[in-house]
């Protein structure tokens, strides 16, 4: 598969296939980690790029807010 580089407003910007993207699980707006290895371009999942959903689309349970007990306040914070 080949892919050229265009422009995208004023940078260079290179169009990935959806099927490639598909295959990877990847999808419009996820955050990359972009580098250069070995004269490699290098494209990862940054570990915060996922959403609410994805984090928590296997959870089954059902949540049960618990207040915690920080203590008593030590400084100047109001409580």
């Amino acid at each position: 598969m080949t892919t050229h580089i265009g422009k995208w407003e004023n940078d260079p910007a290179i169009k990935i296939p959806k099927e490639l993207l598909a295959a990877l699980h990847w999808h419009e707006g996820a955050e990359l980690n972009i580098y250069v290895e070995g004269g490699k371009i290098i494209l990862e999942p940054s570990k915060c790029g996922k959403t609410i959903g994805e984090l928590f689309e296997d959870y089954e349970g059902d949540y049960v807010p618990k207040e915690i007990d920080w203590g008593q306040p030590t400084g100047d914070e109001l409580w």
